[in-house]
């Protein structure tokens, strides 16, 4: 068990908010408005498809936070829905759970991944909340520049398919032969994230989880 001030929360962190509805489960994503310590914290009400997510007082709810090199878990319940400003009271935490999630530890995925300047197709071939590793059978730069790519990350609880379109810098580029005479060779790149919102690293930091959770 960890102490809520361990997380170090501050106005304006993006949270992961998992909600159940009947026999399904959703999970959103929020931010932090403010909290009153050991009485209640202030979210946003989260937002999908242009309209705010339909919650109840008294709901459980419960939620991942990424601070640093690790993974905040707890539960509450909401206390308070104000829907004209959006937002909400949930109660206090009461049983935080940490985790590491370092940012060594790379996930194995296998993941498409479309490259803009010009489109090119390539595929990432594992992944941390830092960077990733990429394939491709044609050169899309040299170490030092910048890549915009676009892939859609899976979130299992809700077996959706959230796209990401972020800028990444190449650090290393390897030339691998082909497998067989006569077949072209690949390119192996290693890749840095940056310029990621907010929202899309709270995204891949979970898919990361998730993924090294699967394979443990």
């Amino acid at each position: 068990m960890a102490a809520f001030n361990e997380i170090n929360l501050q106005v304006g962190a993006k949270l992961q908010m998992t909600m159940k509805s009947g026999s399904e489960q959703g999970v959103y994503y929020t931010e932090l408005i403010g909290y009153v310590e050991d009485d209640y914290l202030i979210i946003k009400i989260p937002v999908e498809n242009g309209a705010s997510i339909q919650v109840c007082e008294g709901q459980s709810l419960s939620f991942r936070i990424f601070s640093g090199v690790n993974i905040f878990t707890f539960s509450c319940t909401v206390k308070s829905i104000f829907t004209a400003p959006g937002y909400m009271h949930i109660s206090f935490p009461v049983d935080v759970k940490a985790t590491i999630l370092r940012n060594a530890i790379r996930a194995k995925v296998g993941l498409p991944v479309q490259i803009n300047g010009p489109f090119k197709p390539a595929t990432m071939t594992d992944v941390s909340v830092s960077g990733a590793g990429m394939t491709s059978d044609e050169i899309l730069g040299e170490p030092g520049e910048d890549l915009l790519i676009y892939f859609l990350c899976p979130i299992s609880l809700t077996n959706q398919e959230i796209p990401i379109k972020t800028t990444v810098k190449i650090c290393s580029v390897q030339r691998l032969p082909g497998k067989q005479e006569n077949t072209p060779p690949k390119w192996v790149y290693g890749l840095m994230f940056y310029e990621i919102s907010p929202t899309n690293k709270v995204i891949l930091q979970n898919f990361v989880y998730e993924s090294l959770n699967r394979k443990a």
